[in-house]
């Protein structure tokens, strides 16, 4: 190769151009190291080549395109995961700063409004919707750039292969029949602090003093930080190939007696059906959910959802047909009935409008809603709602229209990583943070979390191995994260604060305090039974359709058995976190 120097004779430019020859450092051969120039398409780097490569392809292409080069360069020499974890461990080291909201501690200031400090001072973000893009300052930011992927779990290390990266490399799918979706990104430090007054959450992208990984960084085998992590992108579901799965346009997998698909979900139900991948899969980690609380404090530096993406917790009404008809794919509505309804959501028709029923499905099964349009039959002006089917049924005017969870990827073309597909604070749709789905109308049980209730508290358990999950307990080598305190009466409260000085991911969702409000605190609730209930509990997150104001990223139901099933009780995939080991500051 042309114009070998060694190392040390040739100074390490600052920058590079698209089209230039950059230094890369490769043995010469003999042992040595050397730099040679290289074009950029060509670079074939090492770990030394990275950190020097890697901040300059992200300064002269942003970190999308760095990212797609420095694959397309290596391919060819490395397994795509570890191409991945190369250009995400290097590109940590070029951010510097630490972003930082702070807050009011509840007994000081009710709001949830904070205030963005240090690096994150100037950013702004707002939710898009499918036919408008809000502003999202963070987007190309290295620590939150985010990037949908096909994965698999590996039987023997318990880490994440990535298999294809959109609009990077490989054929991402959206519905893989033997892999899942989900969204990388770059793995983030955390600090929570406070004072008697305030309480403040930095995240940064390397280690410093207070600061910890994101659990679902930490690998399984030996306890070093992997330099990105994977999130679920979607509510559990089943694939093309029978398998539940994270794929899009498919109805959340739930208990519901009478429709199709209907699946035994709680925390013991998904058990099994995550083993058929492999004992090395299981639903989502109690981290995950803090994961998604946490970008919503450091991106919109506020602690409850609803005033920025409410997600689907109010969309519960049902009608009967304001009109009979035989041999339709539709149902005709009054207006101000018609008007309720969303395109793209999800319906069925019966003779009952109890969801938990087989007769709310028994005139036509849960279908998307493809059109809602002004007719006029016999004289008389009706609302259509237009189903996606092919096969006609026959309506009444008892028949009733019953809304339901909506299908995974129905924020898909929502023009950002963050939004709703038409409104983000209708109550009405689910929405996406950070590329990840949440908020379809359904509670999510996660798949490592048990609880245990005796007359005082909640005792959280969590399992870090998916292989260490077992049905109706704590499984094997629990850890316990906490405790939840009771009270007397069994009641929805709303929460003030979640456990902010444990300065732990981990630990982090488990309510301590109950004095908010729809408005305050953190807009969200937590069910917690009586004194006198004990027993083993399931974690129910997020909330559903008809919860409403305790519906958040933070709420909560800690009522529910641990072979509790319902038709508002779904799942999520494990990502990163399903094995996880622990971090120890050096």
């Amino acid at each position: 190769m042309a114009n070998t120097i060694p190392v040390t004779q040739k100074p390490v430019p600052s920058s590079v151009s698209k089209d230039a020859y950059v230094l890369g450092i490769q043995d010469n051969g003999s042992g040595q190291q050397a730099l040679y120039r290289l074009p950029i398409n060509d670079v074939r780097g090492n770990g030394a080549n990275d950190l020097f490569i890697i901040p300059s392809l992200i300064t002269q292409l942003g970190v999308t395109n760095a990212l797609k080069a420095f694959v397309e360069a290596n391919a060819d020499y490395d397994s795509l995961t570890n191409i991945c974890n190369r250009f995400f461990t290097a590109a940590a080291k070029s951010v510097s700063g630490t972003y930082t909201s702070q807050f009011y501690k509840y007994a000081s200031s009710n709001s949830p409004i904070g205030e963005k400090q240090d690096a994150n001072a100037d950013l702004t973000c707002t939710p898009s919707t499918k036919t408008v893009a809000g502003t999202d300052d963070y987007k190309t930011l290295p620590l939150f750039a985010c990037f949908d992927v096909n994965y698999t779990i590996d039987s023997t290390t318990l880490e994440p292969v990535i298999l294809a990266i959109k609009g990077i490399y490989g054929g991402f799918s959206s519905a893989p029949a033997n892999s899942l979706v989900g969204v990388m990104q770059m793995t983030g430090w955390v600090r929570r602090t406070s004072t008697d007054t305030t309480k403040k959450v930095e995240y940064r992208a390397t280690e410093a003093t207070g600061f910890k990984p994101l659990p679902e960084a930490v690998r399984a085998a030996d306890n070093t930080v992997r330099g990105f992590v994977v999130h679920a992108k979607y509510a559990a579901g089943y694939n093309s190939a029978g398998l539940l799965s994270s794929v899009s346009g498919v109805q959340p997998a739930t208990y519901r007696s009478g429709s199709t698909g209907s699946t035994s979900i709680s925390f013991n139900g998904q058990i099994a059906k995550w083993r058929e991948w492999g004992n090395q899969y299981c639903g989502s980690s109690l981290c995950d959910i803090a994961f998604i609380q946490l970008m919503l404090e450091i991106k919109y530096a506020t602690l409850g959802s609803a005033q920025v993406m409410a997600g689907c917790r109010g969309y519960s009404t049902t009608y009967t047909a304001a009109a009979a008809e035989t041999g339709v794919t539709r149902v005709l509505l009054t207006a101000a009935q018609g008007a309720y309804f969303v395109v793209g959501s999800c319906v069925s028709l019966g003779s009952t409008k109890d969801r938990a029923k087989a007769t709310a499905y028994d005139v036509c099964d849960i279908t998307k809603i493809l059109s809602i349009e002004d007719v006029t039959v016999d004289g008389t002006a009706y609302k259509a709602v237009n189903l996606d089917t092919e096969t006609p049924f026959n309506t009444t005017t008892a028949t009733y229209i019953v809304a339901h969870p909506w299908q995974t990827g129905s924020t898909d073309d929502v023009l950002g990583n963050d939004g709703s597909p038409t409104n983000n604070t209708s109550g009405k749709e689910p929405c996406k943070i950070q590329g990840i789905e949440v908020m379809v109308g359904a509670y999510e049980v996660p798949g490592d979390t048990t609880l245990y209730e005796d007359a005082e508290k909640y005792t959280v358990y969590l399992n870090r191995k998916a292989a260490d999950i077992k049905a109706s307990s704590s499984g094997t080598n629990p850890v316990t994260v906490g405790t939840i305190p009771k009270e007397t009466d069994a009641a929805w409260k709303y929460i003030a604060e979640l456990n902010w000085d444990a300065n732990n991911q981990e630990a982090y969702m488990l309510a301590q305090t109950f004095a908010g409000s729809s408005t305050t605190g953190y807009r969200a609730g937590v069910y917690r039974d009586g004194a006198a209930t004990t027993g083993w509990r399931e974690w129910l997150a997020f909330g559903n359709l008809a919860a409403w104001g305790f519906c958040g990223f933070a709420c909560a139901g800690l009522n529910a058995g641990l072979g509790t099933v319902d038709w508002n009780v779904a799942a999520r995939a494990c990502g990163s976190g399903g094995n996880r080991g622990e971090f120890t500051p050096a």
